[in-house]
């Protein structure tokens, strides 16, 4: 993707031995690593992959790493193959990420970038499945690699002949979002929501608003930002980008909802959004923001991708159902935050009744000194809307249960699973609902071993 002469520049660099003219593709997985691929041993606070570089040689030829005393004794060895010796594995990684964002961009491609408190992993993966549908030639982050070496990791997916990539950008402390935002350098984005999340680092959804709102003050007048109308915090952005504003109380992208199907008005065009596979009005929303700004990039494309958009599936432990037994499962326990719960409960009661549902809700992680009293008010959320079938899982269990006034608590998925075969003869429908450490999920692989 990037040539030796291009690397050259990076303030980082130190030596080299690859010819002038090599194209250079980088790989940090020793295990997996190609023949034309370039190994970078990364120097991270608890690991040194440099002790990998013996074993990445054995299926390719050159290697970058960084200088230490003890380094330059331990790869001596090694020196016979071409290498680059950095300051800095991890400055390196984002500088050289950089380089390729910019050739994207240069090359007429797209670096589309989405950060926010909720849901931004669902319409990445909603946009990457539309966009993906025109141009073949598109990345995106995978997994969760959202982070100061994530969104460089996407970025190495990158070939000659990348034409988007849709970055997630995350963050659990001031100064990260903007930190991505130079690395990638996107001219596309959105920031989807600001809700309660990681309050452990930020205290305050006014610091959680300036952190993931930084997006679109990266973003120029001259590119697109797309403006979420309907969040509190968010709307006020429209002052800067006001030709992309959407939402329910949206302008240039007009939402109405009813009855499972999301419906857009675009220059008083209607374009119906339905699908069998999502549930709740927020995953069409989510689905109605990967629509419109694929719209925008490929706007001769509207009626396809709106057909398109019916197809979409939900990723695993993401709103997904599962059939178990006689029962259906609907399990979202990759992550979970007061907002996300209220928007998953009420986007579940829209088509399923609470008296016939078990509702099994997990800790929310990272909201520092307001755990127990969100935990509590999750509680108090779930007993007003008439739930009264649940289970508590983890240290919050407790806070959970004292809000809602009902149910039965542990304080580990393992500690639960003894019992949910048996509960699973009693209620027709499972809503589960927490945080990633807890693994929910494992409740449900139990029950199919």
């Amino acid at each position: 993707m990037i040539s030796i002469n291009e690397i050259r520049s990076l303030d980082s660099f130190i030596k080299t031995n690859f010819s002038n003219d090599s194209i250079i593709y980088i790989s940090t997985n020793s295990k997996e690593i190609k023949k034309n691929e370039s190994f970078l041993a990364i120097k991270g606070k608890k690991f040194d992959a440099i002790n990998f570089v013996e074993d990445a040689l054995k299926k390719c030829s050159s290697f970058i790493y960084s200088y230490s005393e003890e380094n330059e004794k331990m790869i001596d060895s090694f020196k016979k193959n071409n290498y680059i010796c950095v300051t800095d594995t991890t400055v390196f990684i984002q500088e050289y990420a950089n380089l390729i964002a910019k050739k994207i961009k240069f090359n007429g491609g797209n670096i589309i970038a989405l950060s926010g408190s909720n849901g931004k992993t669902t319409t990445r993966q909603m946009l990457y499945y539309l966009i993906k549908k025109i141009e073949k030639n598109t990345i995106t982050t995978q997994a969760n690699n959202n982070n100061h070496l994530g969104v460089p990791f996407t970025l190495l997916q990158a070939s000659k002949e990348t034409k988007n990539a849709i970055i997630e950008l995350g963050s659990n402390k001031p100064g990260e979002i903007k930190l991505l935002c130079e690395i990638c350098n996107p001219n596309i984005g959105v920031t989807t929501n600001i809700g309660y999340t990681h309050l452990e680092f930020f205290d305050s959804l006014e610091n959680v608003y300036k952190e993931e709102g930084y997006l679109a003050e990266y973003i120029s007048n001259e590119d697109k930002f797309f403006v979420n109308m309907d969040d509190s915090f968010l709307k006020e952005l429209v002052k800067k980008h006001k030709n992309y504003d959407f939402g329910f109380n949206g302008k240039n992208y007009q939402f109405t909802y009813d009855n499972s199907q999301l419906k857009i008005n675009i220059n008083e065009q209607t374009y119906n959004i339905s699908n069998q596979f999502i549930t709740g009005k927020h995953n069409f929303f989510n689905l109605g923001v990967a629509f419109i700004i694929s719209s925008e990039i490929y706007p001769q494309s509207k009626k396809d991708l709106a057909h398109w958009c019916s197809s979409f599936k939900p990723t695993e432990n993401r709103s997904e159902w599962k059939s178990i037994g006689q029962s259906l499962v609907y399990l979202d326990a990759y992550n979970s935050n007061p907002s996300s719960v209220h928007s998953s409960v009420l986007g579940f009661l829209e088509k399923n009744a609470a008296d016939e549902t078990l509702f099994i809700i997990g800790d929310m992680n990272e909201l520092g000194s307001s755990s127990k009293e969100m935990h509590c008010k999750i509680g108090e959320f779930l007993k007003n809307n008439n739930i009264n079938n649940t289970v508590f899982i983890g240290r919050h269990a407790d806070d959970l249960y004292k809000g809602c006034g009902r149910g039965r608590t542990y304080r580990t998925a393992k500690e639960y699973s003894v019992e949910f075969l048996a509960d699973l003869k009693k209620f027709k429908k499972v809503f589960i609902k927490g945080s990633r450490s807890l693994q929910l999920e494992s409740i449900i692989d139990i029950t199919l071993d």
